[in-house]
């Protein structure tokens, strides 16, 4: 037959490094969570007699044909791909994402952009089952149109913000969280997408841009007002603003009509204050519990997490702000509950490292125990409401941010792989060092150091029946003169607890607020399930992103990554001295099990119904990685 070739009316994914990466991520996503049945459904083909003679879509070495059906006779869903040996059995190796259809004797075939990739795969289930089965189809449709457009705009930053990292010896914290920016979470198809935020608010707001800002501020009547008691008596200008900056906030208070005593001024990002404040609280308002005061004061810049603010002249205080933007399937507020829960998770923190030499000699903590929060009779200790107007104070430990011979660079920031192929961040380290800066040893080597750091931490938390959130965004580096000096740990509100575990050690258990009309995923009944947040957050999104970058910047393979992750568990089980049933589960559940847990970003975000504070969270299974080596090494083949 002949082929018709492809309508084009869109800029081909193929073309656009923005969308390519958005499509690679959603199709990987996709096979690895069989969504929409695509594992169950699908061929994967040597040969193809369809696919012939479409320009540039020839098979190359060790690729094959994944063919997908679609509900149309003889209409397929068709890319190139691998079988892979790690997290999931095939994966996406080349663009296009190909839509073949029969025409009037001819075959028809079109590039897919991600969306309609979705449109097409949902369509398939056939009548009303995507409706029913995932509720939230079109807010995903439209996070992947809005992921591929703000990576855009995250992309003509990459220069810029590259050569902030690059040119200076100590490129310092705020530069490091810019770069860490340009990826975001990884392997996430929809983790750009800042749902809510024109292109001009992602270009003045968003972290790579770096642009800086003043915030606004709001009086709340000092009897609405809830603190954590290490904040009692103090207000959040106290830490953020210069002397001349709380006179005239002072000031701005007595034109607003409102005094110091009665009132406190809570600062608030500019764009949550404009387009999110006048609606939620309007009755506050109303009512003089909630005065604007029209005073912008204290000038700040985003850190990879948008809503954490670094001051722009420096200094150990950073503010944490609710930024009612949906990221990931969240609002991004801080309800009253989390910011309790932060400091509760700090004391927990605290008592392991007071018991732990190497936890002591390892791991510096972020102080998160001053928080101030709009407080009103109608809203429990459980609601959304009042973490629309609060605000959290991170204080980094001063004694390793103001060092001028260290450097503190986020996990997150290693995984980034410029536009050119290169980890700029691995670089960097390793120029302090007599390496050559593209040798695959010298890289996996400094890998193979970082993960004995954060294993080891990991795994003396775990032994004690506690497990902090160790993915990349919230573990800090602390590098001196290329030499790892230990982590330093930052939000610290979801850190998992096993009970039985903390009364064996006598650790006192934190006195958690919990809304137990969803999923509980702070306290754990099973110890497997809480090393699951050590699987799924510290190998998978942080770690293994780290091993996939190397494989495209390095002469090194996913395989010599993954045997540093196993080398470093096996010789961590045999260095620490554990508990006996802690080891016991560390050795089952990682080196022997047949299967791992996965994280699913996909599944839980199509089900969930309403955008809420918490971030829609599912688990599935898949083979163990650990074990693919042994099978790697045994067949020589790829796929277990």
């Amino acid at each position: 037959m002949m082929r018709l070739p492809s309508p084009i009316d869109k800029v081909s994914t193929c073309a656009d490094p923005a969308s390519a990466a958005v499509m690679h991520a959603l199709a990987d996503a996709m096979m690895q969570e069989n969504l929409f049945g695509v594992m169950d459904r699908a061929d994967v083909l040597d040969a193809m007699p369809e696919a012939e003679g479409i320009p540039g879509f020839e098979l190359g070495s060790g690729e094959f044909y994944f063919r997908l059906p679609l509900k149309a006779p003889d209409s397929w869903i068709v890319f190139r791909g691998r079988h892979h040996a790690f997290l999931q059995p095939f994966r996406l190796s080349r663009l296009p994402v190909l839509h073949l259809s029969p025409g009037d004797g001819e075959w028809i075939w079109q590039e897919q952009s991600p969306g309609e990739l979705v449109r097409h795969l949902a369509a398939s289930l056939g009548g009303r089952g995507a409706e029913s089965a995932f509720p939230n189809l079109p807010a995903l449709l439209d996070d992947l149109h809005l992921s591929v457009e703000q990576n855009r705009l995250s992309l003509a930053q990459a220069e810029d913000v590259e050569a902030a990292v690059t040119a200076r010896i100590h490129p310092g914290l705020v530069s490091w969280e810019r770069f860490a920016a340009l990826q975001d979470r990884p392997f996430h198809p929809t983790a750009r997408a800042k749902s809510g935020w024109s292109a001009e608010a992602y270009r003045r707001y968003g972290a790579e841009c770096g642009r800086d800002f003043a915030l606004e501020w709001v009086a709340v009547a000092r009897d609405c007002i809830t603190t954590s008691p290490a904040a009692r008596g103090s207000d959040p200008s106290d830490s953020i603003l210069s002397e001349a900056e709380k006179r005239e906030l002072k000031e701005g208070m007595c034109r607003a009509g409102v005094s110091s005593n009665e009132y406190c001024a809570l600062p608030v990002h500019p764009w949550h204050e404009h387009r999110v404040l006048p609606d939620v609280l309007s009755g506050e308002f109303e009512r003089r519990v909630c005065v604007p005061l029209a005073t912008q004061l204290g000038r700040f810049v985003a850190t990879s997490s948008v809503r954490s603010l670094a001051p722009l002249s420096g200094g150990a205080a950073h503010l944490k702000l609710p930024l009612a933007i949906r990221s990931l399937g969240a609002l991004r507020i801080l309800p009253p509950r989390y910011l309790h829960n932060g400091v509760e998770g700090q004391k927990l923190l605290e008592q392991v490292m007071a018991r732990s030499a190497r936890t002591d000699e390892q791991l510096h903590l972020c102080r998160e125990d001053k928080w101030w929060s709009l407080s009103t009779p109608e809203d429990g200790p459980l609601a959304d409401r009042p973490g629309y107007l609060s605000c959290m104070m991170r204080t980094y430990p001063e004694h390793v941010l103001n060092d001028p011979d260290i450097d503190l660079i986020p996990m997150s920031a290693l995984p980034v792989v410029t536009p050119d192929g290169r980890m700029s961040a691995m670089e960097k380290i390793l120029s302090h060092g007599s390496g050559p800066q593209k040798d695959g040893g010298c890289a996996l080597e400094l890998f193979s150091i970082i993960c004995r750091k954060l294993i080891e931490f990991s795994f003396v938390c775990f032994g004690y029946g506690v497990m902090p959130e160790v993915h990349g965004q919230n573990v800090l580096l602390v590098m001196r003169a290329g030499s790892l000096d230990g982590l330093v740990l930052r939000d610290h509100d979801t850190v998992r607890i096993h009970r039985p575990w903390l009364r064996d050690h006598g650790l006192t258990e934190p006195d958690y607020r919990l809304n137990h009309t969803t999923p509980g995923t702070m306290i754990h009944e099973r110890p497997e399930d809480l090393l699951m947040y050590f699987q799924t957050l510290g190998v998978q999104v942080n770690l293994y992103a780290i091993v996939h970058a190397l494989a495209q910047a390095y002469p090194v393979s996913d395989c010599d990554g993954w045997r540093v992750i196993r080398n470093t568990i096996e010789s961590a089980l045999i260095r620490l001295d554990l508990p006996d049933a802690a080891r016991r589960v560390l050795e089952r559940e990682l080196l022997r099990n047949e299967t791992w847990p996965s994280k699913l970003v996909l599944t839980p975000f199509l089900k969930s119904k309403l955008p809420s504070a918490g971030m829609p969270s599912a688990r599935g299974r898949m083979p163990n990685p650990l074990r693919a080596l042994d099978i790697l090494t045994v067949t020589g083949k790829m796929h277990p």
